[in-house]
């Protein structure tokens, strides 16, 4: 399993994007008596500190959190050391499957295709719809916001399907997948084309490993 903390990634065996942030708001009093000055000084010790966390995922289900969770990082950038983004925020199309023709998406080279033999993370398969996690990948329910890489990880662990019903979809829906070579992304769903098992479009974010 492949887990994340603040200071190093740990990988053992198979491998199975919310951030928040707080303002320290304080007071500052102006005196003239020192009963008055040092009511101030306990003023401003009382400071508060808010936060608030992004939002679970809209469909049926939900990823575990971390319990110590990292604020954004600058876009390219990446807080788990070894890891740096590839596709930020990249619009993409997983390709309307045909028969024994499944879209594909691989986050490792970072394309979609339909059928052929390439690996690939995510399939989309022709007889009922369904988004399925192929080649050792690890899929799992993410934030609508988009996590950081630490975080996506334990999406995908926590978090984790073994299939998901395309018409299920919903705007704003989100997945975190980690693939065998250890990469990780991060998709929102968009929209779909039309007619029946349409092409769909996602907001990808992959980080790969250096």
């Amino acid at each position: 399993m492949l887990r994340a903390g603040s200071a190093a990634l740990v990988v053992g065996g198979i491998l199975a994007l919310s951030a928040c942030g707080g303002t320290e708001i304080g007071t500052q009093n102006n005196c003239t008596t020192s009963a008055d000055c040092a009511g101030g000084d306990q003023d401003n010790d009382q400071g508060t500190t808010s936060g608030t966390s992004a939002g679970s995922p809209s469909f049926s289900g939900s990823a575990s959190s971390s319990s110590s969770e990292s604020s954004p990082s600058p876009a390219g950038e990446s807080p788990l050391p070894g890891y740096g983004i590839k596709a930020d925020r990249d619009a993409i199309s997983l390709p309307k499957p045909d028969t024994y023709e499944p879209g594909k998406l691989d986050i490792d080279k970072i394309r979609t295709s339909r059928g052929g033999k390439d690996d690939a993370e995510l399939v989309y398969e022709s007889t009922w719809g369904n988004l399925q996690a192929d080649s050792d990948a690890v899929i799992g329910k993410s934030s609508q916001s988009r996590p950081s890489v630490e975080e996506c990880i334990q999406h995908a662990e926590r978090g984790a399907i073994g299939e998901l019903e395309a018409s299920d979809l919903r705007p704003g829906d989100a997945l975190c997948i980690v693939s065998a070579d250890e990469n990780v992304a991060w998709m929102r769903f968009v929209g779909r084309g039309s007619g029946s098992l349409p092409p769909l479009q996602f907001e990808l974010t992959v980080w790969q490993r250096a």
